[in-house]
């Protein structure tokens, strides 16, 4: 193993480590794209990006991360709410030859407040990839106080940029160099790096005293 990560870049090795820190399976998926990637294999975009796309939808899963899971009736709940539907086109009033008009009436009424509450329920166990990845991304972030919401949106944005490249290069909907797809990975690693190895103020301090000691030498 060690002969393995001695190959890797200095950041790969890092986000590996940090990785295997948070779960020996992440790590696992993360460097067999790594591995795929370099084997003589004329499948091995599609191959290493597929292990990519599972290493971002997996982390929630391996992380136990808040991810709310969706209640398996989804299905009877439609089913009640198309039988109320049925019910009411029968009963009510407002609803003549194919059509809604006139004043609501109480069986409309009933219906439209069943289907009110039926939207709140699903948008609270069926929520949106979107949400979800902002709330992934939230729990993950370094920062201890909540992102300006249009920051979040970017950040949201660009998992959702990665995923789907990556997505579509292992379903072969479209072919992509190595040069391109070596930049799309970068991306996605250190976007993954700034939220497992965040840096700290020493960091910062480090490179304030490069940039101070540069100035000086410039001014000599």
């Amino acid at each position: 193993m060690e002969n393995i990560l001695l190959k890797l870049s200095e950041h790969q090795r890092i986000l590996y480590k940090a990785l295997y820190e948070k779960n020996e399976k992440l790590a696992s998926i993360y460097l067999g794209a790594l591995l795929v990637l370099r084997q003589n294999n004329p499948d091995r975009i599609a191959l290493a990006a597929h292990g990519l796309r599972e290493l971002m939808e997996k982390i929630p899963q391996y992380l136990d991360l808040p991810v709310r899971v969706k209640p398996k009736n989804l299905r009877s709940e439609v089913q009640n709410l198309s039988e109320e539907w049925k019910k009411t086109c029968e009963r009510s009033e407002c609803f003549e030859e194919g059509s809604w008009h006139g004043e609501i009436d109480g069986s409309l009424r009933k219906l439209l407040q069943k289907l009110g509450k039926f939207f709140d329920w699903f948008s609270e166990h069926y929520p949106t990839r979107s949400k979800q990845t902002k709330s992934m991304l939230s729990y993950l972030d370094p920062f201890v106080s909540k992102l300006p919401e249009p920051i979040m949106e970017l950040r949201a944005k660009e998992w959702k940029e990665i995923h789907d490249y990556f997505n579509d290069v292992s379903h072969h909907r479209f072919d992509s160099d190595f040069d391109t797809f070596s930049k799309w990975l970068e991306a996605l690693e250190y976007f993954l790096l700034d939220r497992f190895v965040p840096k700290t103020f020493d960091d910062h301090k480090i490179i304030d005293d490069i940039i101070r000691e540069g100035e000086e030498n410039a001014k000599a």
